[in-house]
């Protein structure tokens, strides 16, 4: 399947055809529930910061848990870590419903819930984003699948928001909480009688702290993770203004009731979708730094145009633009992502990703919602419209290399060594040194391949990493570094991927002689008890 392929062609795959429909679902009765919170809080408060903290209650989990949801995800059952997510979603909707229907709802009352369900978002979306690649099968499907998510999220914010501000204006909004109550039972269902393939694991799953660290590490070893990120950073910081203050622009502004909230989303919804089915076309024929730039520009322009005119009609067709840059930048970085990360860390990455796209957009919303409160929407707005325009302008750009060229399939050439000692799962440090022969005029090559050696050595878990050189023989390097462990070295070597292989395969080739790698466990010379006949000798 090449890059341009329908989205909807993976929905061939029963399981996974099976868990998008239930999310889909679920997805439905979260843009109800986002209409009916909104609004409940506009009609509760006057106060533009709290009407604005109904997006942040539900960004700032996805800020504050989501690297964390990302080590989960890769060290533990993600379909456990899913069903957790779904029922606490679940729970938090009902008992939103309930106090609403008592008629005891409040700022605080409202907003808990909210953040609970935030919550469970943090915790859901790293693990499904890592699954649908080990669901299809096939990473040549993968940014189809990611495709048909972005449509499919973004048909349901069309759909559910005028299917909520009818349920709003019509049952009220308790009746909307507990229509996402329910809509979360048929996830729940799908992942339950869902049963993903046992994989038995060679090695440990990685502690807590050590996989964080790599995380961390690999993202900060990866500059072009970094440029993405920024991108989505800059993106959530500034669009987000739309969607915090629209709730104030139409009651207060346009003077319009819920219903026309509703429509509003939905055309916002509209835009996205339309975008999503337009993006493999728009990938195909542009470069990502581009596509990239003239979103943020457009959904700069977008948010000039609802302040400049101040028209109902003008307002909904700039949410369509508005809606069709949301759909294909979220979703560009999204796939951007997954097809230039290895498996074994693809959780973290993805949920750093998150961390801060979400981040801005919760920080942005209390940005927003406090400029807007202390002069204006429209100064707010136009102030979020220069901060995209700027960041589309002045933006730094991303390789465009596709995803395919990455070659991030496992390796799997290592055959671990018979050792004499005995050696523990945490005997260490280990240190490596892997000796090369290299004649003077291949030297300015191997210096080059040797810069991403480190960089792949550093990324993947080791340290004090060193390039050394023989003073006495000048042909002769000696490439050494660390890991804490020998089971940590083991797992360093699974996560070699085909790109690797071949800066390998690289440095045999200019090597005058085969690399010979050298394993040692550093040991202390000083002896634990010290005698008196040692202490005199």
């Amino acid at each position: 399947m090449t890059q341009g392929s329908s989205p909807l062609a993976v929905l061939s795959h029963g399981s996974f055809r099976t868990i998008w429909l239930a999310t889909m679902v679920s997805m439905l009765g979260h843009w109800i529930q986002t209409v009916a919170a909104a609004w409940t809080m506009s009609s509760i408060t006057d106060s533009a910061i709290l009407v604005a903290l109904v997006q942040s209650t539900i960004h700032l989990p996805l800020m504050i848990f989501s690297y964390s949801a990302g080590i989960i995800a890769d060290t533990w059952d993600r379909r456990r870590v899913m069903l957790f997510a779904q029922v606490l979603a679940c729970s938090s909707a009902a008992v939103l419903a309930a106090i609403t229907w008592l008629d005891v709802i409040s700022p605080v009352t409202l907003l808990i819930p909210c953040f609970l369900i935030g919550t469970s978002m943090a915790l859901h979306h790293p693990a499904w984003n890592a699954s649908i690649a080990d669901i299809l099968g096939s990473g040549e499907r993968l940014p189809a699948a990611i495709s048909l998510n972005s449509m499919g999220t973004n048909s349901m914010r069309s759909i559910g928001p005028a299917i909520g501000g009818a349920v709003v204006t019509f049952a009220g909004a308790a009746v909307a909480f507990a229509m996402n109550a329910v809509s979360y039972i048929f996830l729940i269902a799908a992942l339950y009688w869902w049963k993903p393939p046992k994989k038995v694991a060679e090695l440990p799953s990685e502690e807590f702290r050590i996989a964080a660290t790599n995380g961390l590490r690999y993202l900060l070893m990866s500059p072009n993770l970094l440029r993405i990120i920024s991108y989505g950073s800059a993106f959530g910081l500034s669009a987000v203004c739309t969607m915090a203050l629209l709730p104030l622009i139409v009651r207060n502004d346009l003077q319009q009731p819920a219903s026309v909230f509703g429509i509003m989303l939905a055309c916002f919804g509209l835009g996205a979708v339309i975008a999503a089915f337009l993006l493999p076309w728009i990938r195909n024929r542009y470069p990502i730094r581009h596509i990239i730039r003239v979103g943020l520009c457009a959904s700069g322009l977008a948010q000039l145009a609802i302040v400049a005119v101040g028209r109902t009609d003008i307002t909904g067709l700039s949410l369509v633009v508005s809606g069709a840059s949301w759909s294909i930048l979220l979703n560009l970085l999204n796939i951007t992502v997954q097809t230039r990360t290895p498996r074994w860390v693809i959780g973290r990455a993805l949920s750093l990703h998150m961390t801060f796209t979400v981040g801005g957009m919760a920080i942005g919303s209390l940005l927003w919602g406090y400029i807007s409160q202390i002069s204006s929407n429209d100064i707010a707005m136009s102030c979020a419209a220069a901060l995209a325009i700027l960041s589309g302008i002045v933006g730094v750009g991303i390789n465009d290399t596709n995803a395919g060229g990455e070659r991030l399939e496992p390796l799997n050439r290592f055959v671990p060594p018979q050792v004499d000692q005995d050696i523990k799962p945490m005997s260490g440090p280990i240190v490596v040194h892997i000796d090369y022969r290299i004649e003077n005029s291949d030297t300015s090559k191997f210096l080059k391949i040797m810069t991403q050696r480190r960089r792949m050595h550093l990324r993947d878990g080791s340290y004090n990493w060193a390039l050394l050189r023989d003073l006495e023989t000048a042909n002769w390097w000696t490439e050494r570094y660390y890991m804490p462990t020998w089971t940590e070295y083991l797992r360093h070597h699974g996560r070699r991927s085909k790109k690797d292989g071949e800066m390998h395969d690289m440095l045999e080739k200019i090597s005058k002689t085969k690399p010979k790698v050298r394993r040692m466990i550093e040991r202390q010379t000083v002896p634990t008890k010290i005698s008196s006949a040692d202490f005199f000798q």
